[in-house]
């Protein structure tokens, strides 16, 4: 069974402990475990470990990754009050690790990334995670209106490269900006953590479909 070991968040009333790979665990204050918790049924597949609520509407947007059928990817959304409310697919090329997204008051940005799911590490079973770096996937970001939830995904190619955690993201008028910590390759080999990754930003602009990207720092 997964470990719920890398993230907590609480939202309507519940506490919920988060792992990218399975359902969350639902924990009391005084850290009981409750069990599994799948939005009364309504959520089948996975949550990722780093959803975001809206400061504004209350709404908790997430997704989940990791089903080795289509759709490998679903963007999620639950009300204030902790319904579900929107569970839609994210068309993805193949079965790609996907840990994190960002959200914006207009619009939620998903990383299509070429870290992807390796059949032959996962046969063989040594406890490597079974994702590697594929050359031939492509990097890009999708991008969706929060107010057209079933709407079409904008995808922007982006220089190859893989991010764990986006640090922010907002609207900058017909533009997007996203800052997240970037790794120019990660996994070809191994599963290790032994390359350096350094804080950039991608300046999407939805007008022209360009997408400009600037290493911040150092």
């Amino acid at each position: 069974a997964a470990k719920a070991n890398t993230h907590v968040v609480n939202h309507a009333g519940r506490t919920l402990a988060l792992v990218e790979s399975s359902l969350p665990y639902e924990i009391t204050n005084d850290l009981e475990t409750v069990g599994a918790y799948d939005f009364g049924g309504k959520l089948v597949d996975s949550m990722t470990a780093h959803p975001k609520i809206c400061p504004t509407t209350g709404e908790l947007h997430f997704f989940g990754y990791g089903n080795i059928f289509e759709p490998h990817v679903t963007y999620h959304r639950a009300d204030a009050n902790g319904e579900l409310t929107i569970s839609r697919p994210v068309e993805v090329g193949a079965l790609t690790m996907m840990h994190d997204f960002a959200m914006t008051s207009g619009h939620v940005i998903f990383m299509d990334l070429p870290i992807v799911f390796n059949l032959d590490i996962a046969i063989q079973g040594t406890g490597d995670m079974p994702y590697r770096w594929d050359d031939n996937y492509g990097a890009r970001f999708g991008v969706l209106r929060r107010d057209d939830p079933f709407g079409e995904i904008r995808w922007f190619e982006i220089d190859p490269c893989y991010v764990f955690h986006v640090a922010n993201a907002y609207e900058s008028g017909d533009s997007i900006v996203l800052q997240a910590v970037r790794y120019p390759e990660l996994w070809r080999e191994t599963g290790g953590f032994e390359g350096s990754a350094v804080l950039w930003s991608w300046t999407i602009d939805l007008r022209s479909g360009t997408v400009t990207e600037r290493q911040r720092d150092d």
